[in-house]
């Protein structure tokens, strides 16, 4: 069970994924970072426990919903068979007659995104149709969700194509709203939760979401709660006061070698998750779907709208936020049920647009 979805964008790809994992054994914790109760469906229980993005190459992505086991045997497949054979389609083509046939019980669903000579490609690959290679959807989905949450994210993709976002600004935004609607609709009874991220894969290569502060709270910010997350070396670090609890997880798709990277970034990411920088802020009311993403200039923990300071060792938040930016938390931007119109409300706020008004 999970929520994966991929779309292209100006020339970009993007993919994401929620983190819940649905297992036999017992809940770690008992709360997601956020602050979602894990479930028991079905007999088993569903967690935050695993990133679901592989990079398989510097060109290459994959995310996928299912069995873990099997989508592990897969992607293992997939990385080898591409590092020989540099055509992705035949690559997923190739994957029934070597590891076939799949037994009706155990599915697997992936999406994969792959850039080779500055043409973005996207494709959809799935154990149910295991001779079926889909190509060429500029935004295809995949998981537990049901489709009236599940389309939201593209349709608002569709708008901002309209409009023409700005790139930069489309990952932040999708990954806040899905959080949001995550906190609203208790997504995680259909097994889908815990913290979203995503990746932008381009002619650079792939680049994770950036460093975010996730801020949870009431209308006049008398209760709040916050999310770090930051992604280093193919892992995600999540520092939450839902508990106060520290979580890493780990690409288990790529046998990551965890005691490497714990050495490696153990000191500098225990500083990192305790201090209140960071390149985008997201705030979202728990009273009703109003999120604002924040752009900070070189990943601070101030801007024009509001300055940040973790205290008690990264356990308490001490947050001042101009006027302005109140009104707009407590005001939503309308929208009229019945329309078409999605029911929920965003703003993003950009460092740049007000060093431009000030020029």
């Amino acid at each position: 069970m999970t929520y994966c979805l991929g779309w292209k964008y100006n020339n970009n790809l993007f993919l994401l994924a929620d983190s819940a994992v649905t297992k036999e054994t017992s809940f770690m914790v008992s709360h997601s970072s956020f602050g979602e109760l894990h479930q028991n469906i079905e007999g088993k229980n569903v967690e935050e426990s695993l990133l679901k993005i592989t990079p398989i190459s510097n060109d290459s992505v994959i995310t996928f919903s299912g069995d873990v086991i099997l989508a592990k045997s897969i992607i293992e497949f997939i990385k080898t068979s591409y590092e020989h054979h540099s055509d992705m389609n035949h690559v997923l083509s190739s994957i029934n007659a070597s590891l076939g046939p799949f037994r009706p019980d155990k599915n697997v669903a992936i999406i994969v995104g792959n850039y080779v000579n500055e043409k973005a490609s996207l494709f959809r690959w799935e154990t149910s149709f295991p001779n079926n290679v889909v190509e060429g959807p500029d935004c295809v989905w995949t998981g537990s969700l049901p489709p009236m949450f599940a389309q939201i994210a593209p349709l608002l993709i569709q708008e901002f194509i309209k409009g023409n976002m700005p790139a930069e600004r489309v990952l932040p935004i999708i990954i806040t709203l899905m959080q949001s609607l995550g906190i609203h609709n208790n997504l995680i009874k259909f097994g889908v939760g815990g913290i979203f991220v995503g990746v932008q894969l381009n002619k650079n290569g792939y680049q994770w979401n950036k460093d975010s502060f996730y801020i949870m709270a009431d209308s006049d910010f008398s209760q709040i709660d916050f999310v770090k997350s930051l992604i280093r070396e193919n892992a995600l670090v999540v520092r939450s006061s839902v508990g106060n609890i520290t979580r890493i997880l780990f690409d288990y798709m790529n046998n990551q070698p965890i005691d490497k990277w714990i050495n490696k970034w153990k000191a500098s990411v225990n500083v990192e998750i305790k201090r209140g920088n960071s390149c985008f802020f997201c705030i979202m009311n728990r009273q009703f779907h109003n999120v604002i993403i924040i752009r900070s200039k070189n990943c601070s923990s101030e801007t024009e709208y509001l300055k940040v300071r973790l205290l008690d060792n990264g356990n308490t938040i001490n947050l001042k936020i101009r006027s302005d930016l109140n009104e707009m938390f407590k005001t939503p931007i309308a929208y009229e049920k019945g329309n078409g119109s999605l029911p929920l409300s965003f703003r993003f706020l950009d460092y740049m647009d007000y060093y431009d008004d000030k020029d």
